[in-house]
């Protein structure tokens, strides 16, 4: 008979008989099950998964089971360590009329036959044999992945041997759900409410269960201390406090909870897509509504008082594994290395190659043979059997040894110091060292500075690279030269004023280098002897004794002194004479014991006098003398000092004697001298200059002047002044500026002649004639010019006043029209159709039709005249079809083939638009007839014509 594995229920009281009574009409599916004894399932197979591969979850399965042969159906589920997302169960082989189910959310697998016939127990074994296991990640997630294998509904959790059922029975509340699980049983085993104790439960029960609903958790006794109030642990606490509080073992609650909100005593799995994934929230004893509303409840089986034991499902484990890490190792030249490496389940193979092959050790760490070069290794977590898995890569590094590939010889040290070290390395940087072996390090890099040192030394260059040393160093050697001196030295003699000596001195070795300062300075000469460059006060110069690029320690001074020279001063080198004459020279010195001679000559000569003065003959030419001081050191001026005679002419000077100017002009005198400066004067004689140089400016000549030119050079004056002459010359009188006012399309004569025939005339419009005429308003200028050049200037400012001119005729929606013009800047008198002129534009009492403006200038600039036409709208319309009034139109629609009339109710609805084709309005819209009010509308006669705006007032 079939093998129904249900949950029943055991004897109870009249309370209990009432919940089993709900449980049965909320929960159809459960039934009382027959006597049946329990199946006994085996299974073997705790693997390593292949990566990539479909791997059974069992070798071997049996079933033993006294009083059945077959059973309905097999299920089995990931109970632990199930991924969603990866892991994939499903049926492999060939097995007719069989169905297989995987939920992924549950990670369960239903094997059924597809008749609804029960599994013969002998297929049952093939079928659970060819369940096989797949992840699907590129990656997979390591762990153990068990595996629960049973025959009835229950989920088996292999880590605490309990079953779990998850119930649906919507909107049942927590007690009847917890005394409806207590009246359960399965396989004899008692049900209650499930109490979740660990991940792995929570997991299985509260992510893997389709629904959500009750668990035994209660706060009801005291409020805020969480207890397990079913099974086994009924009693026990597993939360103490709200939201923020804290468990002594597990809880798994949802974020926000516990809240106690509308006092909620009771514990729940939450619905999917409420917070966390299979989290707990509290709710009152019939629980919430919407996504709160209970849908079942949770019973476990296992662990109670006088519970039979049960091997009623089979448990197998596939654990997937990988490499988690990896070390590599670096070797210089040649040799052994030890790699290491890590994996999720603490098994190492080791291969040459990437793929295929057979592992070369095993463990965490692998010793290779001796290595020339670099080499890669690659290990799994898989044995050969597992092909596709992907091996990960360990390199032995094999570094070749760099070498020394130069070194440059260093410059000499002199006496003590420090020198730079060079080398270059083939591969990498240089260390250097002061022994051929170990010893000190003593700087890096291929250019270094050597440590201080007095005596010749070796250092050692070693090439690194990588960490790998060069075999051998290569010696650098540092010669320690010792310094010449300066042995002796010859004081020069001493110079007046200025000039050069001889410098001697003699080295220990080498020679020597002549420099101007103690140290550092300018080198001035090579030498045991050399000439100093000039000097005109005492000045020290230095020796140094150079020898093998050693200087000696420091530079001996020799001294050139220069006694100082007379100095001799004058305050005039150059006297003037005029025509001819004596001249007195005087020149001084620094010290009036100093004496001087004069002579003719710059250098040589006897003097021809002595003394700080000298009184020359009488001189006709220009003479120059020279005067030398010399003092008691026996030091005469370095050179003579020279005061030159000038024997000049008496100057001239060349002025234009008769100038003519324009009446208030200025003018500008001018005079040309042979030499020298010139000065003005209004005096012919004596007097103070009004004005020095060659030009004189003069500024506004009103009358004629004379004045007077003299020059002066170097103290000699002509004779006489030079008189210059200015005649003031009248203006031409021009007439009085005008102001004129014509009318606009009429010219203008502006007349600026003037009783006199010897003058020019010329306009600012270019015309050279006394009068001219002009046609536009502006300013006009002549300038009249006389014989002499002379100036005088009329200026006509002239204003044109516009012709009349009608810009527009407003005409209304009456019988009004008024008359606009171009230019209100003047008065105007208007008629309309030959009428009387009258002062305002305005005009009432028109007649519908064509009429004529005019308006005439009160300035007599002309008139003007324009056609406009009066539109009068009516102002009602009585559409009751007696012909009188039906319709609202405008007159004389013929004569405005463009014009538009859009009419809109007092609203702004537009109710209908006129034009040459639809010419009158009958009161209507859409054909349905409008209320009696007022309606708005706007007529454009025209493109350039204004809006006439109105009402007109529809009657019925």
């Amino acid at each position: 008979m079939n093998n129904i594995i249900r949950p029943h229920f055991n004897s109870f009281n009249f309370k209990q008989l009432f919940f089993l009574i709900l449980y049965f009409l909320l929960l159809p599916c459960c039934v009382f099950s027959q006597t049946n004894i329990a199946p006994e399932l085996n299974a073997t197979g705790d693997q390593i998964y292949c990566t990539g591969s479909d791997t059974p979850i069992a070798t071997s399965f049996t079933i033993n089971d006294p009083d059945d042969v077959g059973t309905q159906a097999v299920y089995i589920q990931i109970s632990s360590g199930y991924v969603s997302g990866e892991d994939i169960l499903s049926l492999s082989g060939v097995h007719p009329n069989t169905t297989n189910i995987f939920n992924a959310s549950t990670g369960k697998l239903k094997i059924i036959i597809s008749t609804g016939e029960d599994i013969p127990y002998t297929d049952l074994v093939d079928l659970v044999e060819d369940v096989v296991y797949t992840n699907t990640a590129t990656i997979p997630t390591t762990g153990t992945r068990t595996f629960s294998i049973t025959i009835g509904e229950a989920n088996y959790l292999e880590s605490t041997g309990h079953y779990y059922l998850y119930i649906p029975s919507v909107g049942i509340n927590w007690l009847a759900a917890k005394n409806a699980a207590e009246a359960s049983d399965y396989y004899g085993l008692q049900g209650y409410l499930a109490t979740i104790l660990s991940e792995d439960e929570a997991q299985l029960i509260g992510e893997q269960a389709q629904g959500t609903g009750w668990i035994g958790g209660t706060d009801e006794e005291t409020e805020g201390v969480w207890k397990w109030a079913t099974g086994p642990e009924t009693g026990t606490v597993f939360w103490n406090g709200g939201v923020n509080g804290s468990t002594p073992n597990f809880a798994f609650w949802n974020t926000g909870e516990p809240n106690n909100q509308d006092n909620e005593d009771y514990a729940h799995i939450t619905a999917p897509g409420v917070g966390i994934q299979g989290s707990w929230n509290d709710l009152q004893l019939n629980g919430g509504v919407n996504e709160y509303a209970p849908q079942g409840y949770i019973v476990e089986y296992g662990g109670m008082p006088g519970d039979p034991t049960l091997n009623i499902s089979a448990t197998t484990t596939i654990e997937v594994v990988e490499i988690t890490g990896t070390t590599s190792s670096i070797l210089c030249g040649s040799g052994s290395v030890t790699l290491g490496a890590t994996s999720s389940n603490g098994i190492v193979y080791w291969y040459t190659d990437a793929t295929g092959g057979t592992p070369i050790a095993t463990g965490s760490t692998y010793t290779t043979p001796t290595l020339t070069s670099t080499t890669t290794y690659y290990i799994s977590a898989h044995d050969e059997n597992c092909s596709t898995a992907t091996r990960s890569s360990v390199d032995a590094i094999v570094n070749p040894l760099p070498v020394v590939a130069s070194v440059n010889t260093p410059d000499p040290i002199c006496g003590q110091g420090v020198t730079t070290l060079e080398a270059t390395a083939s591969e990498g940087t240089i260390n250097w060292y002061d022994a051929p072996t170990d010893g000190n390090l003593i700087d890096t890099g291929e250019t270094i500075t050597s440590p201080f040192i007095g005596s010749t030394t070796t250092f050692y260059a070693e090439a690194v690279n990588n960490g790998c040393p060069s075999a051998t160093r290569t010696a650098v050697t540092v010669t320690v030269n010792t310094p010449p001196t300066v042995t002796t030295i010859t004081t020069p003699p001493a110079l007046c004023g200025s000039g050069t000596a001889t410098l001697s001195a003699t080295p220990s070795a080498g020679e020597i280098n002549w420099y101007d300062a103690a140290t550092d300075g300018n080198l001035i000469g090579t030498g045991e002897n050399i000439t100093s460059p000039e000097v005109t006060t005492t000045t020290t110069f230095y020796a140094e004794a150079i020898h093998l690029d050693c200087t000696s320690t420091d530079r001996t001074p020799v001294t050139v002194t220069v006694q100082p020279a007379p100095n001799i001063t004058t305050d005039v080198t150059e006297v003037f004479l005029c025509e001819e004459g004596v001249a007195v020279l005087e020149v001084a010195t620094d010290n009036t014991n100093d004496s001087i001679s004069w002579y003719t000559e710059a250098e040589g000569g006897a003097p021809i006098a002595t003394g700080n003065t000298y009184t020359t003959p009488n001189l006709t030419t220009s003479t120059t003398y020279y005067a030398e001081a010399e003092n008691s050191n026996g030091c005469t001026t370095n050179e003579r000092l020279a005061v030159t005679v000038t024997v000049q002419s008496i100057p001239t000077l060349t002025v234009d004697e008769n100038i003519n100017v324009c009446f208030g002009s200025s003018v500008t005198l001018e005079a040309i001298p042979s030499a020298g400066t010139v000065n003005w004067y209004t005096e012919l004689t004596g007097g103070t200059p009004t004005a020095t140089g060659n030009e004189f400016f003069i500024d506004s000549i009103t009358e004629d002047t004379t004045y007077y030119a003299e020059v002066e050079h170097n103290g000699c004056i002509a004779a006489t002044r030079e008189a210059v002459t200015i005649t003031v010359i009248p203006l031409p009188v021009a007439n009085a500026d005008e102001s004129i006012v014509f009318c606009e399309n009429t010219s203008q004569v502006l007349d600026a002649e003037i009783n006199d025939n010897n003058v020019n005339y010329l306009w600012s419009t270019g015309a050279t004639t006394p009068a001219i005429s002009v046609s536009e308003a502006g300013t006009y200028s002549v300038t009249i010019t006389n014989e002499y050049g002379c100036e005088a200037t009329q200026v006509f400012e002239t204003e044109m006043l516009n012709a009349p001119e009608i810009t527009n005729v407003n005409v209304s929606n009456t019988d009004e029209a008024t008359i606009i013009m171009e230019d209100n800047s003047q008065e105007y008198e208007y008629s309309v159709d030959g009428g009387a002129y009258q002062s305002s534009p305005v005009f009432r009492g028109l007649r519908d039709g064509m009429h004529i403006a005019q308006a005439r200038s009160l300035n007599g600039c002309g008139t003007d005249a324009r056609n406009f036409r009066v539109l009068l709208v009516q102002k009602f319309f009585t559409p009751n079809n007696d012909m009188i009034n039906d319709v609202f139109t405008i007159a004389g629609f013929d004569h405005y083939p463009g014009a538009s009339v859009t009419i809109f109710d007092r609203f702004g609805k537009l109710i209908t638009q006129l034009n040459k084709r639809n010419r009158n309005w009958d009161g209507t819209f859409n054909g349905n007839e409008l209320p009696a009010t007022d309606y708005w509308y706007v007529i454009k006669l025209d493109r350039t014509s204004p809006e006439i705006k109105g009402h007109v007032s529809l009657i019925r």
